[in-house]
C-alpha cells in the first residue's frame, strides 16, 4: 500500500499508472484504504485478474491495475477478467464488469463482489438486507494472519525441522490453507493429522 501511494507522486495531472499488484486489493481490509485513495486520485481505474498465475512459482495471485486521469476523482471503475497476462495484447480495455464507485467509497461492497455474477450479487445484497442474517464478521473475527509469497521456504515439514535441527523454541504452529480446517473448531489433535 504505502509503495503504491508513493508511486502516485510521481505523477503530472492527467497522469498515467499500471503496476501489477497483490490480488488481495480486491478483497483485504487493509487494501480498502488504498482503493478509497485511488477512487479520489485517478478518473479511470481499471483492475485486471487473471485466471492463470502471472507468477506461476511465486505463492501469490497477481491483478494488473491501470490508473489514468491522475488528479481528478474516479468516474469508472471496472474489472477486467482474463485467462493470462499472454492475452493482455488482444484484451478489450473496455470491456469488463462495471464497479459501482460508491459502493467501493462508502465500503458496502469490496471489489471481490465483481467477480461473482450479477445473480449472486443481487441475492448477496437481498440477504445482506434481511433481518434475519448475520455477517460472519459480525460473529467472528476473520482476517489473513500474513502473506509469505513463499510458503515452501516459511513452512518447513518436520523432516526439514530434523534435517535442519532447529529448537522447538523457534518454531511455531501455522494454518496455510483453508483446507486444513475441517469443522468449527480446530484442535491440537487436528494440528498434528494436517501436517
Amino acid at each position: 500500500t504505502p509503495f503504491l501511494v508513493h508511486a502516485t507522486r510521481f505523477l503530472k495531472n492527467g497522469g498515467r499508472l499500471a503496476m501489477v499488484v497483490p490480488a488481495e486489493i480486491n478483497h483485504a481490509s487493509y487494501a480498502q484504504p488504498l482503493v478509497r485513495y485511488f477512487l479520489q486520485k485517478f478518473e479511470t481505474i481499471k483492475l485486471i485478474a487473471f485466471r492463470k498465475r502471472i507468477f506461476p512459482d511465486l505463492n501469490q495471485d497477481t491483478y494488473c491495475l491501470l490508473a489514468s486521469g491522475y488528479g481528478q476523482k474516479c468516474k469508472q471503475f471496472s474489472l477486467i477478467i482474463s485467462d493470462s497476462a499472454l492475452s493482455l495484447t488482444d484484451l478489450d480495455l473496455n470491456s469488463g464488469i462495471t464497479v459501482d464507485i460508491g459502493a467501493l467509497r462508502d465500503g458496502r461492497y469490496r471489489i471481490i463482489m465483481y467477480m461473482l455474477s450479477h445473480e449472486a450479487r443481487a441475492l448477496y445484497t437481498q440477504l445482506a438486507q434481511a433481518n434475519c442474517v448475520y455477517r460472519l464478521g459480525d460473529i467472528a473475527d476473520i482476517g489473513v494472519g500474513y502473506v509469505t509469497g513463499a510458503n515452501q521456504y516459511f513452512h518447513l515439514s518436520r523432516s526439514e525441522v530434523h534435517l535442519h535441527r532447529i529448537p522447538k523454541t523457534l518454531l511455531k504452529p501455522a494454518v496455510r490453507s483453508g483446507r486444513q480446517l475441517k469443522g468449527i473448531r480446530f484442535t491440537p489433535s487436528d494440528w498434528l493429522s494436517s501436517e
